[in-house]
This record gives C-alpha cells, structure tokens and sequence, in this order.
C-alpha cells in the first residue's frame, strides 16, 4: 500500500507556472469553469493526484481525476474526463489509485 502526502494546491499551481505550464491559468479556469480540490495528495513515486470539477454552459458538474506530473509539468487526467458524477466517488477513485501505486502514464 502507498502512503500519499498531502500538498497545498497552492503549492502544485506554483510549480506548474514554475515549470512554464499554463493549465492553472485564472482564464483557463474560468472558461471551463473549473473548480480544485483544496490539496493534492503525492504519490510514491513524486506525481500529485488531485480532482476538478467542470460545468459546461447550461451542463451538469462533473468530476475528474486529474495527476500533476513534476518532471514535465504536465496535467493528466486520470481515467476518463468527467467520468465522476460527484466529488466524493472521484475522491475513492483517486485514494484507490494512490493506494495501489497505479502510474498514471501507463
């Protein structure tokens, strides 16, 4: 079983604009609508788990799974986009992943 730590997503956004990434970006967000989790937990191996949520115009709010990629500053969902029809389903899938030390790139 992998143990996660916790990181501020303040944290993860700095890295990310650190590392020349601009998929935190306030006018990114606001087009897509989208809502962070609070924290972000780090994997074993380095990467930072966390969920969005998205609303498209007129749409249902929907929830992903997303991991933060360090090496390459990178953003990737996990599993399918939307594919959580509430934040604590995407919270079990995100825990269940961590703890079974799933690499989000394979």
């Amino acid at each position: 079983m992998t143990v996660a730590i916790t990181i501020p997503m303040d944290e993860i956004r700095a890295a990310s604009r650190a590392a020349g990434s601009h998929w935190f970006e306030a006018e990114a967000m606001r087009f897509f609508h989208t809502h962070l989790s609070q924290t972000g937990q780090r994997d074993s191996a380095g990467r930072i788990w966390f969920i969005t949520s998205d609303a498209p115009r007129n749409g249902t709010r929907k929830y992903s799974v997303r991991v933060y990629i360090p090496e390459t500053g990178n953003v990737e969902t996990y599993g399918d986009f939307h594919s959580h029809k509430t934040s604590a389903d995407a919270k079990r899938a995100l825990a269940a992943a961590i703890a079974a030390g799933v690499d989000p790139l394979a």
